[in-house]
């Protein structure tokens, strides 16, 4: 578990994880709806829920051969466990998602 913030790295990394570009000519980001923002989104609730919620559970539930009701039990349980933990609501499910998601993507 990470106990902090994110670097821009991670950040971005993540983001990209999610179906976000930068164009590397005018530094602009498309989002995977291919609407055009100047940055990647904030870590925050809103952006999670919209963007990153629904690849990771889609992904949890391929990879562990559950139904997306099992998979949604599971991340959320690891949110709370995270928050009970200390962290802030919004980077307790950043490191989740984070983790939880990107489960053997090769």
């Amino acid at each position: 578990m990470q106990n902090k913030e994110p670097t821009q790295e991670q950040v971005k990394e993540f983001w990209e994880w999610c179906g976000f570009r930068v164009t590397p000519h005018y530094k602009w980001c498309v989002d995977p709806s291919n609407n055009y923002c100047g940055k990647y989104p904030p870590i925050d609730l809103n952006n999670l829920f919209l963007w990153a919620v629904p690849i990771a559970v889609e992904r949890i539930a391929k990879e562990y051969k559950m139904d997306l009701v099992e998979a949604k039990h599971l991340l959320f349980h690891e949110w709370f466990n995270m928050i009970r933990q200390g962290l802030e609501d919004a980077i307790a499910l950043f490191w989740v998602l984070d983790k939880g998601g990107k489960v053997n993507e090769q």
